[in-house]
C-alpha cells in the first residue's frame, strides 16, 4: 500500500484537471481510499492509496 497525493492550483484549469484525474483514478482497480478536497484559494487536493 502506498499513499499518494496530488495538488492542483486554484484556477478553472486546475479544477477541471482535478475532476478529470479523480475520474481516471476511480476507474483504476489498484486505487482505493480516493478523496478530493476543495481547499478554496489553495486549490484542490486528491489523496488516495494504491495496492502494490
Amino acid at each position: 500500500m502506498a499513499e499518494q497525493q496530488i495538488e492542483f492550483p486554484a484556477t478553472t484549469a486546475g479544477d477541471r484537471a482535478s475532476e478529470i484525474k479523480v475520474r481516471q483514478l476511480a476507474d483504476d482497480a489498484n486505487v482505493y481510499d480516493l478523496c478530493m478536497a476543495a481547499r478554496g484559494s489553495e486549490g484542490n487536493l486528491i489523496t488516495y492509496k494504491t495496492r502494490d
